[in-house]
Formats: structure tokens, sequence, C-alpha cells
């Protein structure tokens, strides 16, 4: 894996090979640099073709709900159009970390072909990202507005 990104909070690791990229958040953050983050992830996917995404959220806490409408509303549709076909989290393992992680997934359940784990490790999750090419490549739907109340 090569480093492509690093901040305070968040390095960026590509494997070339597998077309994988890997949002690793080295402590919790929420609002802007949640959004600089994901962000910066989106732009160096889109540029290397990425096909399988692993965000590591083990030092991250929960999603917020204004960060999860934001996921929601303006990241997950860039990201439905990257064409990836893995998504692998890595989490805590614990119910309150999974909070916002699972709200958003049941909001973006069925709206892109996508394959999505969840792992205690960063190399069960590198396993498994790195067999994207298993996953067959369905036309996307488009995304209805973000549930209310949710």
């Amino acid at each position: 894996m090569v480093n492509v990104y690093e901040s305070s909070y968040l390095l960026i690791h590509h494997d070339p090979a597998n077309r994988l990229l890997e949002l690793e958040w080295t402590h919790p953050v929420s609002g802007q640099q949640l959004r600089d983050g994901l962000t910066a992830g989106l732009q160096y996917a889109e540029e290397l073709q990425i096909r399988a995404w692993i965000g590591n959220m083990k030092n991250l806490q929960t999603i917020v709900f204004p960060d999860q409408q934001w996921i929601y509303e303006e990241w997950f549709p860039r990201f439905a159009r990257l064409g990836v076909r893995r998504l692998a989290v890595v989490e805590l393992g614990d119910s309150g970390s999974r909070i916002g992680i699972a709200q958003i997934m049941r909001h973006t359940e069925g709206l892109t072909p996508l394959a999505t784990a969840y792992f205690a490790t960063a190399e069960a999750a590198r396993g498994w990202a790195q067999h994207w090419r298993d996953e067959p490549m369905l036309p996307s739907t488009s995304f209805p507005a973000y549930p209310s109340g949710s």
C-alpha cells in the first residue's frame, strides 16, 4: 500500500495492483474534517479508478446526524458513480460506533450495486476487498431524498 494523502486525522492508502483505496481515520472527527476527508477520498478514487474502498473507522466514533445527512445527500451519489464494487468497513464492533454507519448503509441499500462487509481488522478487510473482480457490475439507480426523521 502506498500513502497518497496524510492529514492530522486521516491517512489514505492506495493499492494500485488491486485498485483499492483505504481511508484510515486516526482519531475521532466530525463536521468539516469528516467532510474534507471523505471528499479527498472521492478525489483520489476518481483519479485512480478505484474499484474497492475500505473505510477504516476503528478510531472514528459515531457519525452524527448532520454528517450522515451530508454523506447521503452529497457524498454517496458521487461515490456511487465511481464504479466501486466492494466496500469494506473496519469498525470497533461495539454498538455505539456502528450506529451512524448502519443508518447510512440502511438508507443507501439497493441504490448502487455494491457488496458491503464489516470487519474487525484492516487486514481482513483488505483480503476481502481485493476480490472486487468477483462482483458483477450492474447499473446503479437514482437517489431519493434523504428520509426525514431518520
